[in-house]
């Protein structure tokens, strides 16, 4: 029995978007940051790799023993925690007097946010029944993309107006906090009938729900692609254009934040209409696998502006094929809250993995071929596994257990 819907259940859904910016922008900024930092530093095209994926590996290393571990506490403390820490993390780059500090600072930065994912899938399960999760994630997405492009297209004047990457981390920080006090005031936990039972409902392992359902591994494996290629494009492509076009960062950051821009509306289309008919699910992982990896190798060959402008803005368009994935865990038959958070934070652990991996390839490709656009092609294309992934993804139950 579900406890009757509270309509505050959209300002938790607002506060939880709120948590997701100031993770993105932390890491999202340092492709703008990026010739600074290593003006500063003198870093290689291999070091810039390891900065580009440093704030993934937290996850990939403490995704699932952190879900496993966080999903038993109380989610409200557990993100309250999560964005105190790493407000202080984010100053503490700016203060980095040496490269291998930066680089510790950016590790732990990510670490803090290993208790975010289980703690946002234990409040969504709280307040919003099953029939609304894919429009949730929909809207999830929708604010992704904004603070992304936000992010781009405002970074580099901000730069400007900072003086410094530094003062830029500072601000950052300074937001970080800001969100920290907001969720602390205003966020709250709701327990129904259903998320109290549920230890008493499952009493073996919620690990072993990544046994019964292999899905999630063709699923995870997939998607992993995407946020590959798309940090390595983050790290890389502003200063490919800036070298190879000659092409400003204020411009390179705007056009590059409509791979982003473009994922909000997605997101809320595709969340809306998945919702209503679920037989668009599979088609719409097969269209956006096709679309990312298309647009992203046709964004190397060209500074045409009005080009770039449409090539970006359909590539984001093609993100909201996420509306879909986040939604699998909740789905499937059966799940009870602890194993959808841990089948979610296996999912995005993956993604992080492909996150890690996809700047540090780039820039060992770059430095052993001097070649950043076909180092960038050959990562844009695997973004066709999202699109096999579709062929794994079978119908939704109605109902969870």
């Amino acid at each position: 029995m579900q406890s009757a819907l509270s309509p505050y259940r959209w300002v938790i859904l607002s506060l939880l978007g709120g948590a997701i910016a100031s993770r993105i922008l932390v890491g999202i900024s340092l492709g703008i940051l990026l010739p600074d930092i290593t003006e500063s530093y003198g870093l290689d095209a291999v070091k810039q790799g390891w900065l580009g994926s440093a704030m993934n590996l937290g996850n990939v290393v403490l995704g699932l023993p952190g879900a496993w571990l966080f999903s038993r506490y109380n989610p409200r403390v557990l993100l309250t925690l999560a964005l105190g820490v790493s407000a202080i993390f984010t100053f503490a780059q700016g203060l980095a007097p040496a490269f291998l500090f930066l680089l510790a600072f950016r590790i732990c930065t990510g670490l803090t946010f290993v208790s975010m994912s289980p703690a946002r899938t234990l409040l969504i399960q709280q307040w919003f029944p099953l029939r609304e999760i894919v429009l949730v994630n929909g809207i999830n997405i929708a604010v992704v993309g904004v603070v992304e492009a936000a992010g781009l297209t405002l970074t580099p004047y901000l730069l400007v107006a900072l003086g410094s990457w530094q003062n830029v981390m500072y601000s950052f920080g300074m937001l970080g906090m800001a969100t920290t006090f907001t969720w602390l005031l205003f966020g709250r936990q709701q327990i129904s009938e259903q998320t109290a039972a549920a230890p008493l409902a499952a009493p073996a392992s919620p690990m072993l729900i990544l046994l019964r359902h292999p899905v999630l591994w063709v699923v995870a494996l997939g998607h992993s692609a995407a946020p590959g290629f798309w940090w390595a494009y983050a790290t890389f492509w502003p200063t490919y254009m800036l070298e190879t076009f000659n092409m400003p960062l204020t411009l390179s950051g705007l056009l590059f934040g409509l791979t982003s821009l473009g994922m909000a509306p997605a997101g809320l289309f595709f969340g809306w209409a998945c919702s209503r008919r679920p037989a668009l699910r599979r088609p719409v992982l097969w269209g956006c696998g096709l679309g990312l990896s298309s647009t992203a190798i046709a964004m190397l060959f060209t500074d045409s502006v009005p080009a770039l402008f449409v090539i970006c803005l359909i590539g984001g368009f093609s993100w909201g094929f996420n509306a879909v994935i986040s939604s699998i865990p909740y789905e499937l038959p059966g799940v009870q809250p602890r194993e959808v958070a841990i089948a979610a934070s296996f999912i995005w652990t993956t993604g992080s993995l492909g996150g890690l991996l996809g700047p540090t390839i780039a820039g060992m490709l770059i430095a052993q071929w001097q070649n950043t656009a076909l180092a960038l092609g050959v990562l844009a294309s695997l973004a066709l596994g999202v699109s096999l992934c579709g062929f794994a993804l079978k119908s939704p139950q109605p109902t969870r257990a």
